[in-house]
This record gives structure tokens, sequence and C-alpha cells, in this order.
């Protein structure tokens, strides 16, 4: 499930409320919920002055879903959360998505490597966004280039648009990095225009590419790219 900006019916000025409503209503997907709403309608300097609290929260959380799984309503709450947060603090403060990363990449990394089938489709949704809000690439997502490129990872669906996003946001912020691993990359496009579900998604890489790896890097891989076009129409 893609996350949205959506706005939600609370218009609730009071984060403490939400903690309050919490008690009152035992159901954590509807809290959740409510946090989303809280987030996306209430003034942005009131949001940003609870945000570290807000943000240590929602961390806390996810550590123990590594663990404890909750609903999927749940998750994608929280997770919806997580992207608002990103999303507000960053247009205020740039540099923030530095302490971001160094807050969340450490569970996310856990989160990957255990494979935790529900989340990692979040995780790739708030890594791509965290790295869109940069000028630059940080060392970790070069580091994690390779494994983004992994066939095992192409196979459950649910990974393939989140996926889609935060490779091509990389082939954009570090196209040098990027071009060194071009024939496994041809090959996830390949892959993808091979599917009648996942053609969009195929050439939504493949416009990144074109548009970001040097012209003259390109011109080994024109004939492979139109072949694999040609095929697929």
């Amino acid at each position: 499930m893609q996350l949205k900006m959506i706005s939600q019916p609370g218009h609730c000025r009071d984060f403490w409320l939400y903690k309050r409503n919490r008690v009152r209503n035992p159901s954590a997907s509807g809290w959740m919920d409510g946090m989303a709403g809280w987030i996306s309608n209430s003034e942005k300097e009131l949001v940003i002055g609870k945000l570290p609290e807000l943000i240590n929260m929602l961390t806390t959380r996810l550590r123990q879903l590594c663990t404890t799984p909750a609903r999927p309503d749940f998750n994608h709450h929280l997770f919806e959360c997580l992207a608002l947060s990103v999303r507000i603090l960053c247009k205020k403060h740039p540099g923030a998505a530095a302490s971001f990363e160094q807050s969340l990449m450490p569970t996310f990394i856990e989160i990957l490597e255990k494979d935790v089938g529900e989340l990692v489709p979040y995780v790739f949704q708030i890594m791509a966004l965290l790295l869109q809000v940069q000028h630059e690439c940080p060392a970790t997502y070069t580091q994690m280039y390779p494994q983004m490129l992994t066939p095992a990872l192409w196979e459950a669906s649910g990974n393939v648009q989140p996926l889609v996003l935060l490779l091509s946001t990389f082939i954009e912020k570090n196209p040098k990095e990027a071009n060194t691993k071009m024939e496994a990359l041809l090959g996830v496009f390949q892959k993808l225009i091979a599917s009648r579900s996942n053609d969009t998604h195929g050439f939504a890489l493949l416009k990144a590419i074109t548009c970001f790896i040097p012209r003259k890097e390109m011109d080994k891989y024109w004939q492979s790219i139109f072949l694999s076009k040609y095929i697929k129409l």
C-alpha cells in the first residue's frame, strides 16, 4: 500500500488530546490514524514543536514491530505519520533529513535484514522520501545500491513500486554510481516490462535511467533497450 498525504477528519490542535483519546479509544490503529490527521491538519509551527517527541515515539514503536507484528492498518498509519513528519520538518529545515536517517536507518536495516514482509515496502518509501529531500546522496544509499538490484527483492509485488521510486531517486542523486551497475539495472527494467502488471514501473525506471545517466555512457545499451521495448510491443 502506498503512502498518501491525505487529509483526515480530525481538526484537533492539541497533540496531547490524542494521547488522552488513546485511553478512551483503545484501538491502536484508530489512535495512529488520528495522529496522522493531527499532523496533516494542525498549524505547521505547532507540529514542528512537537515533532522531536513524536518521532521518538514512532521510532520506538517501529522497533517493536520488528518482533511484534501489528495490524496492517496500524502499520500504514505509523509510516504515514513518519512520511508527514519528514515532509514537514525537512521543508522547514532541509538538514533534518540527516537526523531522521540517524534515528531510523538502524531499524530500517533490521527490517530489511529480517525481511519483515509487511514493513519492507514502507521502508523503501520512507528511504526514497529522505533521499529526495537531500541535495547529495549519503553513503548509506550508495552502500545499499547493489542490494536494491537483488532479484529476490523484486519478486514481492508490494516491493516493486516503492523500489522503483527509491532506485529512480538514487539514479538522480548519484548517476555516476548508478552507472557502475548498468547491466543489473537494465535487467530490472527488462524484468518489469515483461510483466503486464509492472510494465509501467519498468518504463518509469527507464525514464530515470535515460534522464540522469550521461548519454555517452548509454550508447552501448540503446540496442538492447530498444529490443526490449520492441519485444514488449
